[in-house]
């Protein structure tokens, strides 16, 4: 049913478009500048890592901030980072459709870090008398230190 519903949402669309138009912003509209140099983006991700044996683990947490806002400013210049990688890696890559992460893998997170305004931080959780505690692993910036304590904007 839900589907029937999208498909006839996306018929409308398609052929009248001109009912639809309110809703799509128009040229120009859209954040300040301002507003997009303030803005941010922080991910923040948990994972485990098991080892070939499959008898130890590991646990870890990462966070990835992008310096100004990711929607507008950097979804340009994430677009000619990744071709610019595409291009290193053009020979070594497989045929086929492929995501980014499985094509480019670390090679495009790296440049990423060098090329814009980003930090990435890798820690290891440690578990110790049923209190978690984290020690540093390493961090790679990428450009000005993360000025903003907040995680949302």
């Amino acid at each position: 049913m839900k589907a029937k519903v999208a498909d006839g949402i996306m018929a409308g669309a398609i052929y009248m478009p001109s009912i639809f138009q309110r809703f799509v912003p128009k040229p120009g509209e859209g954040p300040s500048r301002e507003d997009m140099e303030s803005g941010y983006l922080t991910l923040y991700g948990l994972g485990v890592m098991k080892a070939k044996d499959g008898d130890k683990t590991t646990k870890i947490k990462t966070k990835f901030h992008f310096n100004k806002d990711t929607a507008y400013l950097y979804t340009a210049a994430l677009l000619v980072e990744t071709g610019m990688t595409m291009l290193t890696k053009s020979s070594s890559l497989p045929g086929g459709v492929l995501t980014p992460a499985s094509a480019l893998g670390s090679d495009l997170t790296q440049r990423i870090l060098q090329e814009m305004d980003t930090t990435w931080e890798l820690e290891e959780v440690k578990e110790d008398d049923g209190e978690e505690k984290t020690e540093a692993e390493g961090e790679t910036s990428g450009g000005a230190d993360d000025k903003k304590d907040e995680d949302t904007k």
